[in-house]
């Protein structure tokens, strides 16, 4: 916490803020600062986000709140031909184990790289190419394997072994060559990407697409891949409207300002915290945020949302912005951050890279997406058409509520793919004064425990928890016929919420310790 600071950075590593951090100081505001930061992000969280891939962010000026949506388009525009097959892979999530697409017929259009440029031209301060040449040096110089990193590097291992380029980075050799992912303190650099990233910064995006890099990428890719020049030349960012969700009544108001389409998870949000509001205005009580009644009370809707899906969801989204219930996700690699400043600018942004590609295109070291290999991103079943966006589960969130007789402004967001839904919708619960009182500590909010249902599964992170909110679980498991699975630490399954907030209480935030979270301010 800190009242006296001018601007402060959340993300999933130390060095993602401390880019932010460096914005800040250098005389830049909340824009600078999340553009650096994501900037930062391909370096030092290459498996879950870089210029390769799609995003979404959420800013807010003042008054005034926007989404920029730069997620992925289908690719295939241009004469028809067949495309290459998906490849399939197994990757194992613990107790889980999830079937992947990848390969070059996998890569959807790259909207990451027109998005940040439109995220700076949209309020930032300093030069673009003074922003990314701090990501630029640190990829020259190269860093040591986090911990966040080296979990996401053994879950990845079967698609990274496919591609030559990460193979070189994140893998070792161990005993009779065998193939290793890369330890905690395994230094690794992308050098390659240096150059192009500044020609990006300095000439914007088509500058970085074009040429020499523009043939690297077609010749990565081969003639059989879906991804041509012609999607990479009609792609384009938007932005929109977000939805506004008035919530709490005159006991608590709030007010959450969320992404529409082409999120699904903003939608998702918006409908289950107006089922859990409507409940709690009726019975404004002070709830034990991790008892036995709000456990049991979050976990029924989130049930109810989940039972609502028909067979064909997402398709009722391509009809109306009003869903039942959301499409049962894949775990997915994502990750989030946000940054305010004391001129009342805010910025937060959730990308991805999905899985990978298991393709990079190595002289400029640029990662690709999977994005077509994954259903609930491009669902077999309900596939827009070439050149219109892909689903994404990807939600920053914004979220007013009362605090010490003033109003605060929290940024929201975490990577965890259908997580994603759960870590906000608890998360702005928590921070709620009046309803589960942890409004004001933003680290206690982070820190909290949280449950999640899909897929005939409830699960549900034990610690701080009294032992009658277990037995509650537990009840209403057997009531359901459904599976109870307890976490007794936080968990990397859980999401990362990379919290700030700015207002009455002044600036504030939190990273969220599952997924390396880290906070600097300025």
């Amino acid at each position: 916490m800190s009242n006296d600071a001018w601007g402060v950075c959340a993300g999933g590593h130390p060095l993602t803020v401390e880019a932010g951090r460096m914005a800040f100081e250098a005389g830049g505001n909340a824009i600078d600062a999340a553009v650096a930061a994501q900037l930062m992000a391909t370096v030092a969280e290459p498996l879950l986000t870089g210029l390769g891939g799609g995003g979404i962010a959420l800013v807010r000026r003042g008054t005034t709140t926007r989404v920029l949506d730069f997620f992925s388009d289908l690719p295939g525009r241009g004469p028809k031909r067949t495309f290459s097959p998906l490849e399939h892979v197994d990757v194992s999530f613990g107790a889980d184990l999830q079937r992947f697409s990848y390969g070059a017929a996998s890569v959807a259009t790259p909207g990451m790289i027109w998005g940040l440029h439109a995220l700076h031209q949209s309020g930032g301060r300093l030069p673009l190419a003074q922003l990314a040449r701090w990501a630029a040096d640190r990829a020259e110089r190269g860093l040591p394997v986090s911990s966040g990193l080296s979990k996401s590097i053994v879950a990845l291992m079967p698609i990274i072994e496919k591609d030559p380029y990460l193979l070189g980075r994140l893998v070792v050799k161990g005993e009779g060559d065998r193939l290793l992912p890369a330890p905690i303190g395994h230094h690794y650099s992308f050098p390659e990407m240096s150059e192009p990233l500044m020609r990006w910064a300095e000439g914007g995006p088509d500058t970085l697409l074009s040429g020499r890099h523009l043939q690297m990428l077609l010749d990565t890719l081969g003639p059989f891949a879906p991804l041509g020049e012609l999607d990479l030349q009609a792609y384009q960012v938007a932005w929109h409207e977000p939805l506004q969700l008035n919530l709490g009544g005159s006991h608590a108001p709030l007010r959450l300002f969320t992404p529409a389409l082409p999120s699904q998870g903003g939608i998702q949000i918006a409908k289950l915290l107006e089922a859990i509001y409507e409940k709690l205005t009726l019975a404004p009580t002070q709830l034990d945020p991790f008892g036995a009644e709000a456990l049991t009370l979050i976990a029924r809707e989130m049930r109810q949302l989940e039972l609502a899906k028909g067979q064909d969801w997402p398709r009722p989204l391509t009809a109306s912005a009003s869903p039942d219930s959301p499409w049962k996700s894949q775990p997915g690699f994502t990750t989030h951050l946000s940054a305010c400043d004391r001129e009342g600018n805010a910025v937060a942004i959730t990308s991805s890279l999905g899985e990978t590609a298991g393709v990079s295109v190595d002289g400029i070291g640029l990662l690709l997406n999977n994005f077509l290999g994954e259903t609930d991103v491009a669902p077999p079943h309900c596939m827009p058409k070439v050149g219109q966006r892909l689903f994404t589960m990807c939600s920053p969130s914004l979220l007013e509520y009362p605090a010490d007789g003033g109003r605060q402004v929290a940024l929201l967001g975490s990577g965890g793919s259908s997580r994603i839904r759960s870590v906000i919708v608890q998360g702005s619960l928590y921070l709620a004064n009046g309803l589960l009182p942890l409004g004001g500590n933003e680290q206690l909010v982070v820190d909290a425990p949280r449950i999640h249902y899909d897929d005939q599964k409830l699960r549900v992170e034990t610690f701080s928890r009294p032992q009658e909110a277990i037995e509650a679980a537990r009840q209403l498991c057997d009531q359901w016929g459904d599976e109870l699975v307890l976490f007794d630490d936080h968990n990397l399954f859980f999401g990362g919420l990379h919290l700030t907030s700015m207002g009455q209480l002044g600036l504030k935030g939190a990273g969220d310790p599952r997924r390396s979270g880290s906070l600097a301010f300025a």
